[in-house]
């Protein structure tokens, strides 16, 4: 292998590897000795560098028994022992890159493999992308892989163009890290052949290939995508598709007919229906008849809990305000028959709420909580009530609230991972950051 470190443009500038100095050092003897030629100057260098390996073998000696550990099971020790690795300098590039390469599949060689691989990303990738795509060209299952994780990591131009390059021609297996790569170096030329591996790939290369469209795609791949999602059957992966959708298909009515055929009875669980109904709040056109008419549908249907609620609120978005009044009818209807239970109060406060009706939520919730039984039923209409203070501009009464309710860091956690404005107020207001800090303690 040639370990001649240049690169085109990306090579870092501000700390270039030991080798790459010394090529252009023995290029400055050659030119200024008579006789010297250029071509020599590769020879040169690995013969320098051959007299220089066993001061660099010596160095990393004192790591070879904490090299063959197994990562997962020894991260702690291993994080502080690679950083040590990594200090010791770019000298030690031609070595790592070496150990990249097992001979064979036995676990040491295997382990030892993947940690220089941390090494080198702790090195800087950038400095020495010629080696990596030589490895990633080798038939070395092993190599190859960390190889292309690297180039992921390089920031470096010719990394992009050459995975773009070999996309077509990776083995199935490393085709998920190769899109991976590429999206890390935010390589948007690959898009059309991105878009390319959706048809038949499996659940982890489509993930994958929807993450990098979603961020580097555009309206040009849309197609392609929606024939994936036509086609898909895992519905973990529902999620990536509307994702894509939401940033690249806004107002478009095919994508909005494709999502619709997902909100058919028994077609996904009523949570990831949910996810669909309010990914149609951007994706469907405004006033998208088609779209209203199967919300509503699903309201008078008797759904009036979260899926009912999203189908409402994407209705408003749309610009049809006759579905939130189908739910709250219904929702009123219920409570006449049992008008103290928690659930149908809780579930009057939730519409409320969706709504942005924050005083009327308030008082929802209240009564929801003082009819509760359980403790846990109790604190999380707490919780609830604490996010309407929140939207009504009243911090310090929230903080109140959660304090008296002995909410558990948990409980914070899942109310702001679905409230926006609930997780930028725990960041903001001076009462809530206490009350996270103190209950990260």
């Amino acid at each position: 292998m040639s370990y001649a470190m240049g690169c085109r443009g990306g090579a870092r500038a501000t700390r270039p590897l030991v080798f790459t100095v010394l090529l252009g050092v023995l290029a400055a003897s050659a030119v200024a000795q008579p006789g010297a030629r250029l071509s020599d100057i590769p020879a040169l260098a690995r013969a320098r560098n051959e007299r220089q390996r066993p001061r660099i073998e010596a160095a990393l000696a004192p790591y070879a028994a904490d090299l063959v550990m197994d990562y997962a099971t020894n991260k702690a020790y291993l994080d502080t022992r690679i950083e040590q690795i990594a200090a010791l300098g770019d000298s030690l590039v031609p070595l790592l890159l070496e150990k990249l390469r097992p001979a064979d599949g036995s676990p040491e060689l295997v382990n030892t493999a993947a940690n220089a691989a941390r090494v080198l990303a702790k090195l800087g990738p950038g400095g020495f992308v010629p080696p990596l795509i030589e490895l990633a060209r080798s038939e070395n299952t092993v190599a190859r892989g960390h190889a292309i994780h690297l180039l992921g990591r390089s920031g470096h131009a010719d990394a992009g163009a050459f995975l773009e390059e070999i996309l077509g021609s990776l083995p199935r297996q490393q085709l998920a890290p190769a899109v991976q790569a590429l999206r890390r170096l935010a390589w948007r030329p690959a898009a059309a052949k991105v878009a390319g591996l959706l048809p038949g790939s499996d659940s982890a290369l489509r993930q994958a290939c929807l993450e990098f469209l979603t961020e580097l795609g555009g309206s040009d791949t849309n197609d392609a995508v929606l024939a994936a999602l036509g086609r898909e059957s895992h519905e973990s992966l529902i999620p990536a598709y509307l994702d894509y959708l939401k940033a690249h298909a806004a107002g478009d009515g095919e994508a909005a007919t494709a999502l619709l055929a997902f909100l058919e009875p028994g077609r996904l669980l009523p949570p990831m229906q949910s996810q669909v109904a309010q990914a149609l709040a951007t994706v469907a056109p405004k006033g998208h008849d088609p779209t209203c008419t199967r919300l509503k549908a699903i309201i008078e249907g008797g759904e009036l809990r979260q899926l009912g609620r999203a189908c409402a609120v994407t209705m408003l978005a749309l610009g049809d305000s006759s579905g939130r009044k189908e739910l709250l009818e219904g929702l009123e209807k219920a409570l006449r028959k049992a008008p103290k239970s928690p659930l149908e109060l809780g579930d009057k406060g939730e519409a409320l709420y969706a709504f942005e009706k924050w005083g009327e939520a308030l008082a929802t919730f209240r009564e929801a909580e003082r009819n509760a039984r359980s403790t846990t039923a109790k604190r999380s209409f707490q919780v609830w009530i604490a996010r309407c203070y929140v939207r009504m501009q009243q911090g310090k009464r929230a903080a109140a609230v959660l304090r008296d309710a002995g909410v558990s860091k948990l409980d914070l956690d899942a109310a702001a991972a679905e409230d926006p404005a609930f997780k930028q107020a725990l960041a903001e207001h001076s009462d809530l950051r206490a009350l996270a800090r103190d209950l990260n303690r």
